[in-house]
């Protein structure tokens, strides 16, 4: 959260870095999706119901692919947060945290915008913790095991020009 010059409270506009990794996830994703016929849909900027207080927006996320009537869901299955300056402690700790509360969440995945690093956080079903993987230059894809979908590494960073991509 930001202060204008007016004192007023505002959200930060995501980076061009930012949503050019939300795009090529979407793309990958939806790709997928649409070969798989998993029963899986990706969406962005979608709500997450945790409590009647409580709705965070993940960048992008995963959830069974079926209408809701409404601005949130409580279903989602894999939660993709791409890291900036202003919510980086937010996405690390309280999301993390908070989403782990939700029973259907299996992955949240953690994207670096300044450099090829995504952290994972994976939870077998049925199973309250998570494990925590890491993937970096050498590695060429993110496991992505709730919907048995592997996305390559150079694809997620594609237009960026980061080393390692």
């Amino acid at each position: 959260m930001g202060i204008d010059r007016r004192g007023a409270a505002f959200e930060p506009t995501p980076s061009y870095l930012h949503q050019k990794i939300v795009l090529n996830f979407l793309v990958l994703l939806d790709a997928a999706a649409r070969r798989s016929r998993g029963g899986w849909e990706v969406l962005p900027d979608l709500g997450v119901r945790l409590s009647d207080t409580s709705v965070p927006v993940p960048d992008v996320l995963i959830r069974p692919d079926k209408f809701i009537d409404g601005r949130d869901c409580d279903d989602m299955i894999v939660a993709f947060e791409v890291l900036s300056p202003s919510t980086a402690k937010r996405d690390l700790r309280w999301k993390r945290t908070a989403y782990a509360s939700l029973p259907t969440l299996r992955q949240y995945v953690i994207v670096a915008q300044d450099a090829v690093d995504i952290l994972g956080f994976d939870r077998e079903a049925g199973a309250g913790a998570f494990s925590e993987r890491r993937f970096m230059p050498g590695d060429e894809e993110l496991d992505l095991p709730p919907i048995g979908v592997r996305a390559s590494l150079s694809e997620i960073y594609r237009g960026l020009g980061l080393a390692g991509a």
